[in-house]
């Protein structure tokens, strides 16, 4: 990560039988702060239709905002997979569209997790309406590959400039996401 922010916390371990107090542990953490950072950067990207020959399936997260990823949907339903190469906290995508190439674009999706890329864990559905929509909030995953459905695309083609994945948190979400890396 690009930052850690320290964040004082207190642990109180409880007994099983009793529910009694066994013991009281005060720590600082430094715990990971990656809001700022599109995780999906340079993240490995495939897709279950053909790349046009001028709009390849690397634009797609090469932080380029200005690239453009194209594929004709065959399928009707394009998957798009990211492997960030490493287990990634997220709780967000940013759809950048290229609306230069269509005026309405992807109109619903759905989104999917997974550990190993072959079984995957359902997350959200939804619809994109406005440019607001493309912004996708959903509960925080921690995953090392992420599908992205076109259950719905107007035309049959799909342009995107970037696929963008972010954790968007607070302090004391992110110290319940790292609890486990606390020595007791």
């Amino acid at each position: 990560p690009s930052s850690y922010e320290f964040v004082d916390m207190t642990l109180q371990l409880t007994s099983l039988r009793d529910d009694s107090v066994k013991r009281v542990v005060q720590n600082t953490v430094a715990v990971a702060c990656s809001s700022d950072r599109n995780v999906a950067g340079g993240a490995k990207a495939s897709v279950s239709t053909l790349d046009k020959d001028m709009f390849p399936i690397t634009n797609l997260t090469d932080n380029d905002r200005k690239t453009v990823f194209g594929a004709t949907s065959t399928n009707k339903q394009p998957e798009i997979v990211l492997d960030f190469g490493a287990d990634k906290h997220i709780n967000c995508l940013f759809l950048n569209e290229n609306f230069e190439y269509y005026e309405k674009g992807i109109t619903k999706y759905e989104i999917f997790y997974s550990q190993d890329g072959e079984n995957w864990t359902f997350e959200k559905s939804g619809s994109i309406t406005d440019l607001k929509s493309n912004l996708i909030f959903f509960n925080i995953i921690c995953a090392r590959y992420l599908k992205f459905k076109i259950t719905e695309c107007e035309p049959t083609e799909v342009y995107i400039n970037e696929l963008e994945a972010y954790l968007f948190t607070d302090k004391e979400t992110l110290v319940r996401m790292d609890v486990d890396a606390v020595k007791l």
